[in-house]
């Protein structure tokens, strides 16, 4: 494949400049993750599901252990004693078990919220971090697989 010629003089330094700089773009690309970013979590009442991949993010890799299968934005502030406000993207990683005591995004009726976890007898417990709001009590009727947690 070719490569375009320069249509003007600062087409040409830009073409210099990033051949020049090529073992850096390449480090810089080899440690970038490319995340979709999905939709909002609510921090307060569970919120719709806003499920969309159109959009993507670059973060560096290095954020995060293990990486993050998707971004969510936060909607909300019943999170904000966990540093998690209004407007963050929140990385989630997709698990098959949630352990007590992680913050994790729940799935209810068809809402998300992000809370952190309790498990209790006959089902679990989303509490907030902000004492404006109260905690979420899911029963056996209503408890399903966490859908994701924020590693810590």
């Amino acid at each position: 494949m070719a490569t375009p010629e320069p249509t003007s003089l600062t087409d040409a330094y830009a073409a210099i400049k990033v051949l020049a700089m090529g073992p850096v773009i390449f480090d810089y690309l080899c440690n970038v993750l490319r995340l979709p970013l999905l939709g909002r979590v609510a921090a307060g009442l569970p919120i719709g599901a806003d499920l969309r991949s159109d959009d993507y993010v670059l973060l560096d890799r290095a954020l995060f252990s293990p990486a993050p299968n998707y971004l969510l934005k936060v909607q909300g502030d019943s999170m904000i004693d966990e540093g998690i406000f209004e407007g963050d993207l929140i990385g989630v990683y997709r698990t098959s078990e949630a352990r007590s005591g992680q913050i994790v995004v729940a799935r209810l009726d068809g809402e998300v919220t992000i809370k952190r976890l309790q498990r209790q007898p006959g089902g679990y417990r989303l509490l907030p971090r902000n004492p404006a709001y109260a905690p979420i009590d899911v029963g056996p009727e209503r408890a399903h697989r966490p859908g994701g947690t924020r590693e810590e």
